[in-house]
């Protein structure tokens, strides 16, 4: 019969509970390290759709500044040329040699205002008004970003003075593509992703350079038809970035979802253009593919350690279960018999007293166990112990329960059917200790015997204590008497 105090279902619980504050902390641990980590990669999106403007906007000073100094240089030169008339001036330029690579169109004006270009190219002027921005050209003017027909791409015209004939004043115009900023916008890590603007900081009208979308290249947009579109609180952050244009800032950046895709976006003021702004919009989905790619391989690698974490656990509860299980085995039971100790009998005895189960304790001991260790050793002595134990257990039966209670001292707990059918279990028990053979080269006559006293609960004793005490006195009785037998408590009582 075994004495189980720490059931099964206890001890699956405490294996819960390890598992489940497991399960918590890794939860709690990726949440904060997801938050983290998409409050880094929102910094590094904003961080490089910065450095992206920046260097956009450097290449687009330096393209200005190139425009500039080729219009200045084309002025200079037809200048010190002292040409008659304007005619004289244009028929100069050998339109049919100029490399459309460096510049989409170039042509004359005159005093009286009168255009010496293509029939196209007059068309341009009309459409822009093209002459109010010569009239500016101090030496040199810029007209706004349009759409040219001449190729459909956004372009600019450059005016610069120069004169001719009697002194007159003339200017030279040349319209140049943007093509600068489209060779740095299309690169391979931002193939077609990347949107470029240029805005006006007082109309926020802004004209599309480069876009996903071949078809928009060239359109005019305006900035408060994109702030209408958003819902807040992203609506409340593009128009305090909206409000840092037009106070002059010189750079910003914002984010924000727009048709259910995360932009980050930033601006850099254009020194070459006052007034205007080089803007530069990418999905953050582009911009953090690489560290997405990273942050999935992390949580792989927390997701796999977290499974062996799990199984480790498992494993270190399974052997710990295991140790201590045998610990308890070692705590509980007799290392030479095999029996419950006479810690185990404490803990068992009280649990069947206070359930209030009818029971006979017998306390038993071995006859003249002494002389067999003086005569034949320890070894002998061993050996009886094992055998006596042996033959209690078959005896006995399966309802009693069994205890070395130390030395050559066993107790015995038998649940109660009747008196007739635990005095057949001793007297049985007597019969086959008798018998004993000890494994022993010293000649020994002496039979195996032993001595018991039984009480019974609760008819002799209503605790434990007394119980024992019952069943002492029981045994003192039985070796007065010569030993070789068992008595019950209650004869001695009606004595």
């Amino acid at each position: 019969m075994r004495m189980d105090r720490v059931g099964p279902k206890r001890r699956g619980k405490s294996l819960f509970i390890i598992l489940g504050l497991c399960l918590i902390v890794f939860i709690v641990a990726i949440s904060l390290f997801i938050a983290s980590f998409n409050k880094l990669m929102s910094t590094h999106d904003q961080n490089l759709s910065d450095e992206i403007c920046t260097i956009m906007t450097e290449k687009m000073n330096i393209a200005i500044d190139s425009m500039n100094t080729t219009t200045q240089g084309v002025a200079t030169v037809l200048s010190i040329q002292d040409y008659r008339n304007a005619e004289e001036a244009y028929n100069s330029l050998n339109i049919d040699s100029i490399e459309k690579d460096q510049f989409l169109s170039i042509g004359i004006i005159d005093a009286d205002k009168n255009i010496y270009a293509t029939d196209a190219e007059k068309r341009e002027f009309d459409k822009w008004n093209l002459m109010a921005t010569a009239e500016l050209a101090d030496p040199v003017s810029m007209s706004v970003p349009y759409r040219s027909m001449l190729c459909g791409q956004p372009v600019v015209t450059m005016f610069s003075k120069f004169t001719y004939g009697n002194n007159e004043k003339g200017w030279v115009f040349i319209t140049h593509r943007f093509r600068d900023l489209e060779e740095i916008a299309y690169t391979d890590s931002m193939d077609k992703d990347i949107d470029v603007e240029l805005l006006n900081s007082q109309s926020l009208n802004s004209i599309i350079c480069v876009s996903s979308d071949e078809n928009a290249v060239g359109r005019w947009n305006n900035e408060y038809l994109v702030k209408e579109s958003l819902d807040d609180p992203a609506g409340k952050q593009f128009n305090k970035w909206l409000e840092s244009i037009k106070n002059g800032e010189s750079n910003n950046s914002i984010s924000y979802y727009y048709n259910g895709v995360h932009y980050t976006q930033s601006s850099t003021k254009i020194a070459t253009m006052p007034g205007w702004y080089l803007i530069v919009r990418i999905p953050s989905s582009k911009l953090s593919d690489a560290m997405g790619h990273f942050r999935n391989y992390v949580l792989n690698f927390v997701i796999i350690l977290l499974i062996i974490v799990i199984i480790l656990v498992i494993s270190m509860y399974q052997l710990n279960r295991r140790e201590n299980q045998l610990l308890e085995e070692i705590s509980e039971h007799d290392t030479l018999t095999g029996l419950f100790n006479r810690r185990a009998f404490q803990l068992f005895a009280k649990d069947r007293i206070t359930k209030g189960r009818n029971t006979a304790l017998v306390f038993i001991d071995v006859d003249h166990f002494k002389i067999v260790n003086d005569t034949l050793g320890h070894d002998a002595g061993d050996d009886l112990l094992i055998k006596f134990t042996d033959i209690l257990t078959d005896c006995l039966g399966n309802d009693s329960v069994i205890f070395r209670f130390g030395g050559d001292e066993f107790i015995a707990l038998i649940d109660m059917e009747s008196e007739e059918v635990v005095n057949t279990k001793m007297l049985k028990a007597l019969k086959e200790v008798h018998g004993i053979k000890l494994n022993s080269t010293v000649v020994f006559d002496e039979e195996m015997s032993f001595s018991a006293g039984i009480a019974r609960f609760p008819l002799d004793a209503e605790n434990l204590e007394e119980l024992i005490k019952c069943a002492d006195e029981a045994l003192y009785q039985i070796k007065e008497n010569g030993r070789d037998g068992f008595c019950w408590y209650k004869n001695i009582q009606n004595k």
